[in-house]
């Protein structure tokens, strides 16, 4: 299966950086809260699903966490895809700014010889 270039939109994602920043209060004593750093956002061509509001029971199981599922090619998707990536998907990000407002998750990761699909999960992010 290939992807076709009609059926694709732009979307980015991040992948979390090696290290956890810990979180202080105003008087510089840490808190014992950690927040996790994202990389500079990467833009990707994938097919995006509609969002859906009912259970998705396809490629990953019968699970209603689901919001959207992204297909993107192998050489797009491999090693920069994990469980920790976060996704831009109905408002892209600026290009080379770090730790900017995401708003999916993923879910869960399928592997096919061609593509990658993702399941994502709708998050809203403060």
């Amino acid at each position: 299966m290939t992807l076709l270039k009609r059926d694709t939109q732009l979307i980015a994602f991040c992948r979390p950086m090696s290290g956890v920043q810990e979180q202080t209060d105003e008087d510089g004593n840490y808190t014992g809260e950690r927040e996790v750093q994202y990389d500079i956002p990467i833009f990707v061509d994938a097919i995006v699903s509609e969002p859906t509001g009912r259970i998705v029971n396809e490629m990953f199981g019968e699970d209603e966490r689901y919001d959207r599922v992204v297909i993107m090619k192998n050489s797009d998707a491999d090693g920069a895809v994990q469980p920790q990536t976060v996704f831009f998907i109905n408002n892209l990000p600026r290009p080379g700014v770090f730790n900017q407002k995401f708003d999916h998750i993923v879910r869960r990761i399928a592997k096919s010889h061609n593509f990658t699909a993702i399941a994502l999960e709708r998050v809203a992010v403060t």
